[in-house]
């Protein structure tokens, strides 16, 4: 089943560089598990891409390749042995070091 949703203005105009970076080298992935919030859901993917979506889960805020730490944070400390895997391979690599909260 295919899922329709749209990139906000931010994420279009300002993000665009990560956005083609992550397209064009690991892919969005398929969601593993969304994470509920009060003004927004967040959704991680299985290839380590977090999703800040609007609570409708309609449109993509902004997105970027958490790092160990935040997944930790998200998973309460339990990450999956895939996820780990992949996120230790780009923090070895360097790769998707972004400045993001």
């Amino acid at each position: 089943r295919e899922m329709k949703i749209e990139f906000s203005n931010h994420c279009i105009e300002e993000r665009t560089e990560r956005v083609y970076e992550i397209a064009s080298t690991i892919g969005f992935g398929e969601i593993m598990q969304y994470f509920p919030g009060a003004h927004e859901v967040k959704a991680i993917t299985d290839t380590g891409v977090l999703l800040i979506m609007t609570p409708n889960k309609k449109k993509i805020i902004t997105l970027y390749v958490v790092t160990m730490a935040q997944a930790k944070k998200l998973f309460k400390g339990e990450v999956p042995v895939q996820l780990k895997k992949v996120l230790r391979r780009y923090e070895k690599k360097g790769k998707f070091q972004y400045n993001c909260k």
